[in-house]
């Protein structure tokens, strides 16, 4: 029993990887080892940007510099669980005005410095330490750590929970905790929505079956209650998100925000409701 107590003192400090295969890339060498860090420690290596990523369910990153020709670069590889998880942090790091290159399930390059790829459930980082990133080079390297790392190229399937009409393409996104900065709204897959001149919202608390009464009832508690055309809405409003408004859609925790107008957010999720039968 000692000497299993001391092997594993000496391993943990070294975060040195044994348990992943780092991905191996044509014509790119490894420098130097490959290393590992988990939840407990991840505030060592990217301090406070760690709570960020614990919250969307981090379990493990791991990194290591590769080299071709005259450029190195750190790939950090973040395992983020499942593909929602995954897609979640990404795109709360893209920012809405890059644009995005269909490698992986999403990739885009931040020139000179930086390129990020979401694959499954793999957020990866890439940064320049060395040399410039080109855009060809950007691209050769997220294709080849596509094709290298295990993982689907399909967008989370709870995305398309989300309503197709007046949907405006590409604003899908998942928060995983204080949707709207309201504690009582959690893990909500949602886009934005285009109607004429109408702007808002549709989300969808993502959680198991056997929990979505008991999150209904928690939200009751706290919000306003209106029966509408035989819809029962709980509503709120929210300081610069205009009214919020839930329902319970196929089983669903189905929400609208961002409407300034109340009357708009209950014709809004009686319609919903109603599309759904």
């Amino acid at each position: 029993m000692k000497k299993i107590v001391i092997i594993f003192l000496i391993i943990h400090p070294l975060t040195v990887l044994f348990s992943f295969d780092f991905p191996s890339l044509p014509g790119w060498q490894q420098v130097g080892e490959v290393k590992m860090y988990h939840s407990d420690n991840l505030w060592e290596y990217i301090n406070g940007a760690a709570d960020h990523f614990i919250s969307y369910g981090f379990e493990e990153l791991t990194y290591g510099d590769i080299s071709k020709d005259e450029l190195t670069v750190t790939v950090n590889i973040y395992d983020m669980g499942n593909n929602l998880n995954a897609f979640g942090i990404y795109t709360s790091e893209k920012g809405r005005e890059q644009e995005t290159l269909d490698i992986g399930i999403e990739s885009l390059l931040s020139l000179p410095y930086q390129c990020l790829l979401l694959k499954g459930q793999y957020y990866i980082k890439i940064d320049v330490f060395e040399g410039e990133l080109t855009r060809e080079k950007g691209i050769e390297l997220l294709k080849a750590l596509s094709d290298a790392m295990p993982g689907s190229n399909e967008v989370p399937k709870e995305l398309a929970l989300l309503p197709a009409e007046n949907k405006v393409e590409g604003t899908e996104n998942f928060i995983k905790e204080d949707f709207l900065g309201l504690e009582t709204l959690s893990n909500c897959v949602f886009a934005e929505y285009k109607e004429d001149t109408l702007q808002y919202r549709v989300f969808k608390v993502i959680i198991a079956e056997e929990q979505v009464k008991e999150y209904y009832s928690k939200l009751e508690e706290k919000w306003n209650q209106k029966e509408f055309k035989g819809c029962s809405i709980l509503f709120r409003e929210v300081p610069y998100a205009g009214y919020v408004g839930v329902c319970l859609i196929d089983g669903i925790n189905t929400g609208v925000a961002g409407l300034e107008d109340k009357q708009k957010l209950f014709e809004n999720l009686y319609t919903l409701s109603n599309s759904a039968k």
